[in-house]
């Protein structure tokens, strides 16, 4: 079973909903991951929705340049914010809220698929353990891979972000 990572544009008035009620994070991003179609590429499965897959680890590397949990926005934004419902899984979801989320944002708006395929190193994924990457030996089919990986995937986080900000929205996060 893959580490995959779900988020969740929400209000602020949501989010403090939530925390009066933990299991109502449990339940959204339960119903966030029934909405993905299995096998299929399908990050946003609701419109508030994404699921950037087991691809967090990248990401996280490729915004920060390490691999250790945890961080601060906007570089860090993945694995940031305030704890918030129950450990399940692979610990709480984490609450950005929308400031941080508007950083995360402008800090996504000056990235691009190039600049973050600069970053690239399959000797920095095997040194700090990067989730999904650790046996990739930098070869031209890892390689494309990862291209793939985040010419896809990093278009549609990054306009997901934006819109959310947009909307005066925060993001919850969870690992799963």
């Amino acid at each position: 079973m893959s580490m995959i990572m779900l988020i969740l544009g929400l209000s602020p008035d949501e989010s403090e909903e939530m925390r009066q009620n933990p299991q109502r994070v449990t339940t959204a991003f339960e119903r966030l991951a029934s909405a993905r179609k299995p096998g299929a590429l399908n990050m946003r499965p609701t419109p508030n929705g994404f699921c950037l897959d087991k691809r967090w680890h990248l990401f996280h590397y490729l915004f920060t340049g390490h691999g250790h949990l945890g961080g601060e926005p906007p570089e860090g934004a993945l694995l940031a914010g305030r704890e918030i419902g129950p450990a399940g899984g692979y610990g709480p979801a984490r609450w950005l809220e929308p400031s941080d989320t508007k950083k995360f944002a402008a800090y996504l708006r000056s990235m691009t698929v190039e600049r973050l395929l600069a970053r690239v190193s399959f000797d920095a994924f095997r040194r700090e353990k990067i989730y999904g990457y650790t046996a990739s030996e930098g070869s031209e089919e890892d390689r494309f891979e990862v291209e793939d990986d985040v010419t896809t995937f990093f278009p549609a986080l990054r306009d997901f972000v934006i819109e959310q900000a947009e909307k005066e929205r925060g993001l919850l996060i969870k690992l799963t």
